[in-house]
């Protein structure tokens, strides 16, 4: 990576420095992003209709 704006190595270095840490902590925001809706999509399943659990609704007098 290059940064060569100023005409000064040591504000290059540093503008260079700051551009390096903000793309590391996008990528690290994006793997955590990622993990998570990965461990939501497993909790919350495909939603298909073989996914859902059916209740059935009986008179009173039918369970004994």
């Amino acid at each position: 990576m290059q940064c060569q704006d100023e005409r000064s190595q040591l504000k290059n270095r540093q503008k260079a420095m700051k551009v390096l840490k903000a793309r590391m902590y996008d990528m690290e925001l994006k793997k955590q992003n990622a993990e998570i809706s990965a461990q939501r999509k497993s909790m919350v399943g495909s939603g298909d209709r073989s996914d859902k659990i059916r209740t059935y609704k009986l008179p009173p007098k039918q369970v004994d």
